[in-house]
């Protein structure tokens, strides 16, 4: 099973096997945390630009499907936005790490 597990993680997020099992754990903890806040985060953005975003449409005469559907449109945007930044990011990170 543990290997299985460790193939679904990518080789960054993989922490150290040759670590001492205390700090291995607590790797894994600071790991598995770090990625359920991102989550959290990220929901909380997306339904915070959804909501605002069809309340805005609501407030112009808009359906309420169609308004919804808006409000949606628009979090997608600003999550393909983020995730298209993100890679610049990356590749920056990466850089500076292999030099």
């Amino acid at each position: 099973m543990r290997q299985i597990w460790l193939m679904s993680r990518s080789r960054k997020t993989q922490p150290d096997l040759r670590a001492a099992p205390g700090g291995r754990s607590r790797g894994l903890g600071l790991i598995d945390s770090s990625q359920q806040f991102g989550g959290a985060i990220r929901i909380a953005v997306a339904s915070t630009v959804a909501a605002a975003r069809s309340r805005i449409l609501l407030g112009q005469g808009h359906a309420t499907a169609a308004a919804l559907a808006g409000g949606f449109h628009g979090a997608f945007r600003v999550c393909g936005l983020v995730g298209l930044t993100a890679v610049p990011v990356a590749l920056l990170i990466r850089r500076t790490e292999i030099a």
